[in-house]
């Protein structure tokens, strides 16, 4: 068994964030971890056990999953997380757009243009368009999706 590398800094911030706002929050919403996997679309408990004890840091998709079942802000978790303003502009949204349709379509690498792209925008679209091809998107990712799409556009 290797050995995991120790969190980072900031992702010490986000893991702490993360079980604080879980400790306020898990008796007001009824969650269990348990029942946290089950609606995160996770095969079981250990996986939020994993996050909530900064065993695994923070990926974008797991951020996503417990601001989205939390009813918090990602950056209520992850301070340095970034939206907002990085793509607002129109020619963005349409790169973005653009790449997934070609991506979707199978072109092995669309042209995100990576200036303008934040990291965690593309890997969102990536993963989103991986469920798509295989056939394992469903209710809850097109509507952890949507809100994350607001939440990075304003809501436009």
């Amino acid at each position: 068994m290797t050995k995991r590398r120790p969190l980072t800094a900031r992702e010490k911030i986000a893991q702490q964030n993360l079980r604080a706002i879980w400790q306020a929050k898990k008796k007001a919403l009824d969650l269990t971890q348990e029942r946290a996997a089950h609606q995160l679309g996770w095969s079981s408990q250990g996986t939020v056990g994993q996050y909530l004890l900064g065993r695994v840091p923070l990926n974008t998709d797991a951020l996503l999953k417990f601001a989205g079942i939390l009813h918090v802000s990602p950056t209520d978790i992850d301070p340095d997380f970034q939206w907002g303003g990085m793509v607002t502009t129109p020619s963005i949204l349409e790169n973005i757009e653009t790449a997934a349709k070609a991506r979707f379509q199978g072109a092995p690498e669309a042209p995100l243009q990576e200036a303008e792209i934040p990291r965690h925008v593309r890997d969102l679209v990536d993963a989103i368009l991986k469920r798509a091809r295989d056939g394992s998107l469903t209710k809850e990712h097109t509507a952890v999706l949507k809100s994350s799409l607001e939440l990075m556009t304003g809501g436009k």
